[in-house]
């Protein structure tokens, strides 16, 4: 992270977090017109750990932002998160699963951590996908086809 003069105090509580934890978490509000659910992401994981940046939808944004405090803690411990394996750590009752986004995906959704980085653009991102009530998850025939827009597959 290179130093900076910062005016913006969006921007600098970014680059403070980082230095004080190790990331911050970015707070997206959705788009009740087009239909596109709220998001958080990490901002901080790539430079902190070299671990990727977590993202994740369509939750109220302070449980979204405590399940991504708790995967930095998580990360900052030593345990990497590895795609496509369950994990239970982080909602009770329930198990999550990491996709890694696409990195055409990174400019639309992770915009702060594309400032953040600069050009320095090796990062990657991870999404975070929750379960239905049942437990299935968005890609699962079964899922619940009311929270089907709640998380939209940034991976591929």
């Amino acid at each position: 992270m290179k130093e900076r003069h910062i005016n913006d105090p969006v921007k600098k509580k970014i680059v403070d977090d980082v230095k004080r934890v190790g990331w911050h978490v970015m707070a997206v509000g959705g788009d009740p017109e087009t239909m596109k659910p709220g998001f958080a992401y990490s901002i901080g994981l790539w430079h902190s750990f070299k671990h990727p940046e977590i993202i994740m939808f369509g939750l109220p944004y302070q449980i979204m932002g405590h399940i991504i405090n708790d995967i930095g803690s998580f990360v900052k411990a030593g345990t990497p998160i590895v795609t496509g394996q369950p994990y239970s750590d982080f909602i009770e009752n329930y198990s999550i699963i990491f996709e890694s986004v696409a990195s055409y995906q990174r400019v639309e959704f992770l915009c702060f951590a594309e400032w953040f980085y600069g050009d320095d653009n090796s990062f990657s991102a991870l999404q975070c996908f929750w379960p239905d009530k049942s437990g299935y998850f968005p890609w699962d025939a079964e899922f619940d086809d009311k929270l089907i827009r709640c998380q939209p597959l940034l991976c591929g």
